[in-house]
């Protein structure tokens, strides 16, 4: 866990499935962007104190432009 939480905390953007790794990477302050597919967002998204964005939800799962929208929106944020 230690050396996985050095690697996510120096990245620059995370994007994930919704994961232990997915949500310590957003509580590092790491723009990340979590993909929901078997979970509502609403009652566990991403959240941190950078960038952060939670798409998808049951039965919904993001576009592949969904997901490039939001990582440029992370990048515009830095």
């Amino acid at each position: 866990m230690r050396d996985a939480a050095g690697v996510l905390g120096r990245a620059r953007i995370v994007v994930g499935l919704d994961t232990g790794f997915t949500h310590l990477a957003a509580a590092l302050g790491v723009a990340t962007i979590g993909i929901y597919c078997d979970h509502e967002p609403a009652a566990a998204g991403v959240t941190g104190d950078g960038f952060t964005a939670s798409l998808g939800g049951v039965g919904k799962k993001p576009s592949m432009a969904a997901v490039d929208e939001a990582v440029d929106r992370a990048i515009a944020s830095q």
